[in-house]
């Protein structure tokens, strides 16, 4: 975010890292409390299937999107 200069130029670098350090921390509790263990086994099956719900068949997630968010995943130790 500071790199591509989403944040305005009027704060001094100390004050940029804080507020990016703040938005940081609300999108990852907002997206804490979208995912319980259910959803999470569920999108792990989906992934390893090919995008494939392993539960109604049907396609999630194209086969391409499926192999760069499990290269991505795998890279960053997730």
């Amino acid at each position: 975010m500071l790199a591509n200069g989403a944040f305005p130029n009027e704060f001094s670098p100390e004050e940029l890292d804080k507020i990016a350090d703040e938005a940081l921390d609300m999108y990852y509790r907002h997206c804490s409390t979208l995912v319980n263990l259910e959803s999470l086994a569920r999108w792990g099956a989906m992934c390893a299937n090919d995008g494939i719900n392993p539960t109604t068949g049907e396609r999630i997630i194209k086969q391409q999107t499926v192999k760069h968010v499990v290269t991505v995943t795998a890279t960053t130790g997730m």
